[in-house]
Order: C-alpha cells, then sequence, then structure tokens
C-alpha cells in the first residue's frame, strides 16, 4: 500500500534522549508525519540529549539559515578515564591521576574557541 501523503510544512523543536541517533529521532517523525521531507539542524551523538531543531516540508530550505545561528553546548568532563572509542560508552583502556584545579586552569584556554 503506498504511503499517504503528507503537506506538512513547518518546523518541530524535539528533545533527543540519550540512546536515540538523531537520525533515529529524524526517522520516528519522518513516520509520524508520513513525509519524506524531513531535516534537522544539527546532529547530536547518541548518548547526547537536548534540542533537535526538526524542519519539515518547504521549512527544509531554512536549514543553511539555521546551521549559521549560534549553539551552546553544556557537557560534563570526566578526567583520569580513556576509552577504546574516546567517548563515554567504550570500555576503560587507561587511567590516570585526576589533574588539579590549578592544572586544568593552566590548560583550559587551549579548549575555548572563538568567542
Amino acid at each position: 500500500m503506498p504511503k499517504a501523503a503528507s503537506n506538512a510544512d513547518g518546523y518541530l523543536l524535539l528533545h533527543k534522549n540519550k540512546g536515540l541517533t538523531s537520525f533515529d529521532s529524524l526517522h520516528q517523525v519522518k513516520r509520524a508525519l508520513k513525509t519524506g521531507k524531513v531535516g534537522h539542524t544539527g546532529t547530536l551523538d547518541k548518548f547526547a540529549e537536548g534540542l533537535l531543531v526538526l524542519l519539515a516540508g518547504k521549512y527544509t530550505s531554512l536549514v543553511p539559515i539555521f546551521n549559521d545561528l549560534d549553539k551552546v553546548y553544556i557537557g560534563t568532563v570526566r578526567f583520569g578515564l580513556e576509552t577504546d572509542t574516546l567517548d563515554p560508552e567504550g570500555t576503560v583502556v587507561f587511567t590516570a591521576p585526576i589533574p588539579s584545579k590549578e592544572q586544568i586552569l593552566q590548560v583550559l584556554p587551549k579548549f575555548i574557541g572563538p568567542q
């Protein structure tokens, strides 16, 4: 049976939970709206949660505008561990002493991008 056509034009602000990929979330919305024309304005990792801006139908042409907007990321750093995948889901392959606050503050500027 052919898929029902939908003329869903608009945007959707979706809170993506940990464990789902951005593609998984996008696919669920496409299926619910019965449309194939849905895009997102930035990928969130599977282990990340946050706002996923989705654009549907004619609004997908606005993706470049949204991509150029400022974004804010909030994260948690866990010092002293390295995993085989370099992310929180991997197996710990290396441990090290946790650096002091002074050591962290000394190297922190190297990780701050343009403001």
